[in-house]
């Protein structure tokens, strides 16, 4: 299992390197999600994890733009989370199982449900509100991004 952690963490840290920095939010964690999904698979068919509990393993990788948080999630049974605030632009890759997601509408206050198969994944931009349910067995990733330039204009040092 620590070794399908390992590779897998490796596999993210290069990608996110190679994507260009001025690129920002969730269209940055769309990009990230075509990188990673093929990759994340040969690693995980190649790794047979067997699921013996509930575990959460994270990781985090920082740069000069941004601050990412990564999440293996692996439940051995099931999981719901109800009314969740996303506090960060989130992209959730389903590796096993289904993940159903109930996204809240703004102005209808109704939720749109999305299944996520596995390998596929979904990025919600901060402040979504939504439902997340894990099914017996699963495993998913979640990539959590803060950008610590919130400005888009070039900085410049301005002296007198």
């Amino acid at each position: 299992m620590k070794d399908f952690f390992h590779d897998a963490q490796t596999i993210i840290n290069k990608e996110l390197l190679l994507i260009n920095q001025k690129i920002k939010s969730t269209t940055f964690l769309e990009i990230l999600k075509f990188k990673l999904i093929d990759k994340l698979k040969e690693i995980f068919l190649k790794n047979n994890l067997v699921i013996d509990e509930d575990i959460q393993h994270e990781n985090f990788f920082e740069d000069d733009y941004k601050k990412i948080s990564t999440k293996f999630i692996i439940c051995k049974s099931p999981k719901i989370y109800l009314k969740n605030i996303i506090t960060q632009d989130l992209l959730i890759i389903s590796l096993k199982d289904i993940i159903k997601i109930d996204v809240e509408e703004d102005l209808k206050k109704t939720y749109s449900s999305f299944n996520l198969l596995p390998f596929t994944g979904l990025t919600l931009p901060k402040d979504t509100v939504c439902n997340l349910y894990f099914l017996k067995n699963s495993i998913s990733l979640e990539l959590n991004l803060d950008n610590k330039l919130k400005d888009i204009e070039k900085l410049e040092e301005k002296t007198i």
